[in-house]
């Protein structure tokens, strides 16, 4: 299970440096930036198509601490 830059690089046989430096400049985002793109754009789903408390929707969407509210 892939679970952390480090292992996504390995996959790759790359080292974390240049994954990070070639996701930047393809995409002008961090590999940070646009994974919490990714988890703003599923929260708006949930927020929007189900009726998920905003807890349940941020513990869906990896927002693992209401400190994030």
């Amino acid at each position: 299970m892939i679970t952390t830059i480090e292992d996504i690089a390995k996959s790759f046989y790359i080292s974390k440096y240049y994954l990070c430096h070639r996701f930047k400049e393809v995409t002008g985002l961090t590999i940070i930036q646009y994974l919490n793109h990714i988890k703003i754009q599923q929260a708006c789903y949930l927020l929007i198509d189900t009726k998920l408390t905003i807890i349940e929707i941020g513990n869906e969407c990896g927002y693992n601490s209401s400190m994030c509210f």
